[in-house]
């Protein structure tokens, strides 16, 4: 297969990397530090999207540093007779998903999930501070993410944080006496705000909403509305829970979910980042403008990083405890 990019150089195609509905991505042997995204049927549609994009990308938080914090495109690429086909974009550093890290937490055993918890809680501070600046950044250039989940960030153990999948996030193009919106798909319906559900236009506040689901899942190892069920029958669906605003913290839940037995509490997080953790999911459950922004998390993580202290089994926690409730938790299980 002969792929030329938008300046007419030849790209030399790699091995296949992995095959979608829509696309196959492929290493690239030159460029190098690269992978190329090419679609089956590519449209009209994704050609302006992704035009649009090149010409405004989002300030790249990790630049500095020499971090890739997503894989935005880079360049169109085209057939031998000048069809467009997809994309060049940054290669993935040697990373992992945020899922696979976290389910390496979920061990049988509940000690040994508090202990390691307790010892790498500095790093899922880090992690979740990055993230928020990621789509601070991503937001700032007027773009929604729309599709914000733990399979499309992936994470390393120093705490960096690159999100991939960015040519499916919200796109408004402003042309003459015209705006063209390419929407995001709806995404996972456990990051989905309630007002998502009823089929309402997609708002900065829906990434708000997300983005608090994963901060929360970071930090404590599982969903905001996973819950204990105190009434009666099966307990309903999470979607369902998310809709009516059953979060177990809350001292407004209708008495019939609890924090599940397994679950830290609240106190144990920095008081300002509890108090964002309630907005987002109590103040802001129904008026989405009360829910924090990705820059107000990112400050909150950063004061929290900056206290955080180490027992002698050097688990990280915020001061103020007689003792480390990483190994209070330990021990009582």
């Amino acid at each position: 297969m002969v792929i030329y990019d938008s300046y007419g150089a030849q790209l030399s195609l790699g091995q296949e990397i992995a095959r979608g509905s829509e696309s196959i991505l492929y290493a690239v042997n030159w460029p190098r530090g690269t992978v190329a995204k090419l679609f089956y049927s590519p449209t009209e549609e994704q050609f302006q999207k992704l035009t649009w994009m090149l010409k405004h990308p989002p300030l790249d938080p990790g630049q500095a540093t020499g971090r890739i914090s997503f894989t935005w495109p880079s360049t169109l690429l085209f057939n031998k007779v000048g069809r467009f086909v997809g994309y060049l974009m940054p290669a993935l550093p040697r990373m992992l998903s945020l899922m696979k890290m976290l389910q390496e937490f979920y061990d049988p055993s509940f000690q040994e999930r508090m202990e390691r918890t307790g010892q790498l809680w500095d790093v899922l501070h880090r992690i979740a501070r990055h993230l928020a600046g990621i789509v601070d950044a991503i937001h700032k250039k007027g773009y929604i993410i729309g599709d914000l989940h733990m399979q499309n960030i992936f994470v390393s153990l120093d705490g960096g944080v690159t999100l991939i999948d960015t040519d499916s996030v919200q796109v408004k193009e402003f042309r003459i006496a015209q705006v063209i919106v390419y929407p995001a798909p709806p995404g996972k319906v456990e990051y989905m705000p309630p007002e998502f559900q009823f089929g309402l236009p997609r708002e900065l506040e829906h990434d708000y909403f997300g983005l608090g689901v994963l901060i929360f899942t970071l930090l404590l190892l599982h969903h905001p509305f996973r819950s204990q069920w105190l009434g009666a029958g099966s307990p309903p669906p999470l979607r369902e829970r998310i809709r009516r605003g059953w979060f177990p913290y809350s001292l407004t839940a209708p008495g019939l979910v609890d924090v599940p037995k397994d679950a830290p509490g609240l106190h144990i997080l920095h008081p300002t980042v509890a108090d964002l953790i309630r907005r987002c999911f109590v103040q802001g459950h129904k008026p989405p403008l009360l829910r924090p922004s990705p820059s107000e998390w990112a400050r909150a993580l950063a004061e929290a990083e900056l206290v955080l202290v180490q027992c002698r089994q050097h688990h990280y926690f915020i001061p103020g405890y007689q003792s480390c409730p990483w190994c209070r938790a330990a021990r009582k299980w």
